[in-house]
């Protein structure tokens, strides 16, 4: 029933949204309801799961938007010599075959990568 009432509301939902939905209800309700002895009404049931929702949709394209971010695109060899380089560590290149022009995340003890270009030290 709470499936249909949120689908209804903002969209279909996949499985795994919706267990992690009611699990971040659950946990809000025992903490801000259940603790206080108040009742919780359907109603607000259903608002405190299109705010979670929200947020972890929100969450979801802050994730995508910094995994984005990350990729540096490595420039030909002859534009790296005319490149001002700005130099960031990073953990290791990416897989040649799923991803030729960039270099995974960023890690404190990685190869430095100029952001710029691409040129390694």
């Amino acid at each position: 029933m709470l499936r249909k009432i949120l689908e209804h509301t903002l969209g279909l939902l996949t499985d795994a949204e919706f267990a992690e939905v009611l699990d971040l209800v659950t946990v809000d309700i025992k903490v801000n309801r259940y603790g206080y002895s108040e009742r919780t009404s359907l109603r607000e049931v259903v608002r405190v799961a299109e705010i979670c929702l929200g947020v972890m949709r929100r969450r979801e394209v802050a994730r995508e938007e910094r995994m984005r971010n990350l990729l540096v695109k490595i420039k030909p060899s002859i534009l790296q010599l005319f490149c001002k380089h700005t130099y960031k560590r990073f953990k290791r290149p990416i897989d040649k075959k799923t991803n030729p022009y960039g270099f995974a995340a960023l890690n404190d003890d990685g190869i430095l990568v100029c952001t710029k270009c691409g040129k390694r030290l």
